[in-house]
């Protein structure tokens, strides 16, 4: 059985971060494990608190994890800080991790509570956007990393352009929020895909 990797934030409501993710994982037959970057009290009325792990435990669980297991491809959420990003970035250069990264660059929650701070969102950009294989951007975090107001499908395709710019091998937009219609548009560097209801 394939191994996915969620590094995220721990959400107890089970409504986002590790524990989503290792439900849609096991959804699609792939056996998911998680790494706590952050342990927040939430439920499904919003954040109340975020609390960062510290880079020592970070590398405490990855350690664990790729000591003992091969891991398929690795998903990562909310990374709270910036000390965790770089902890993230140079654990996975360091034992040369070069199978798919999928990043999810967590900015906000969905009511709106900030999970990053500027400092953070540099290194972020600088550090794990350019080894990303796909990058998943919401409307809200695609106009912060493209530095274009995203509210219309063509400002989905500037954006897709200007983040693929930044490094990753792709970018998913995901346009739920769109006021017309809902379109999530891919990007891989060579053609887009629109992917609509």
């Amino acid at each position: 059985m394939k191994v996915a990797l969620t590094i995220a934030g721990l959400d107890p409501s089970g409504g986002a971060g590790v524990l989503a993710d290792i439900k849609t994982f096991s959804s699609f037959g792939v056996y998911g494990m998680g790494i706590v970057t952050s342990v927040t009290a939430q439920n499904s009325q919003g954040v109340n608190v975020s609390h960062p792990l510290t880079p020592n435990i970070l590398i405490r669980q990855l350690e664990s994890i790729f000591a003992d297991f091969d891991v398929s491809a690795i998903k990562i959420g909310m990374l709270g800080s910036r000390a965790v990003a770089v902890s993230v970035v140079r654990f996975l250069r360091d034992i040369g991790f070069e199978k798919p990264i999928i990043l999810d660059p967590i900015l906000t929650s969905s009511s709106g509570a900030t999970l990053l701070d500027p400092v953070a969102l540099n290194s972020m950009i600088r550090e794990l956007v350019p080894i990303a294989t796909l990058i998943t951007p919401n409307l809200k975090e695609a106009s912060v990393l493209s530095e274009i107001p995203v509210k219309t499908e063509k400002n989905m395709y500037e954006a897709a352009e200007a983040i693929r710019g930044l490094g990753p091998k792709a970018v998913l937009i995901t346009g739920g929020h769109l006021k017309d219609r809902a379109m999530d548009l891919l990007y891989d560097g060579e053609e887009f895909f629109e992917l609509a209801s």
